[in-house]
């Protein structure tokens, strides 16, 4: 009987012990939301450069609605890119995309429109013709929305 209090006696100082230690920390530190977004873009640099062989891209404040903005890609195999999203011709787009292999800008209004798609801040198929020769661009394509 004895031995079955000690065993006993021993479970009980074991469970004891279970109940006071704390649980290990299996879960990673938290990162801040700042920790968070430069994590992100890390990722976002990693697949634009060594995935897609981006060497340089860059957002542009175009002339429509508050926050549009233009995008320039430079490519590791020479070749540059500039999309124009909806605007008005937009002398910073131009500045950014000079030399650029292939503009793709937005051209919602026909020549004789100009003053509607001025109102409306967009461009007409003329203005986005002048934007390629401004920028020396090698090709242009118009998106006609």
């Amino acid at each position: 009987m004895a031995f079955m209090q000690g065993v006993a006696g021993c479970s009980t100082h074991n469970n004891t012990e279970q109940h006071t230690q704390q649980p290990p920390n299996l879960q990673p530190p938290k990162t801040s939301p700042q920790q968070q977004q430069q994590q992100q873009a890390s990722a976002v640099v990693a697949v634009m450069s060594e995935g897609l062989g981006f060497t340089s891209w860059a957002s542009v404040p175009v002339a429509h609605c508050a926050g549009a903005h233009g995008l320039v890609l430079s490519h590791s195999q020479g070749w540059k890119l500039v999309y124009s999203g909806d605007t008005r011709p937009c002398p910073a787009l131009v500045a950014a995309g000079a030399g650029a292999t292939l503009l793709i800008h937005e051209a919602t209004f026909e020549g004789g429109l100009r003053h509607q798609a001025a109102a409306k801040r967009h461009s007409t198929l003329q203005e986005a013709l002048q934007v390629a020769q401004d920028m020396c661009a090698y090709r242009c394509g118009g998106l006609l929305s």
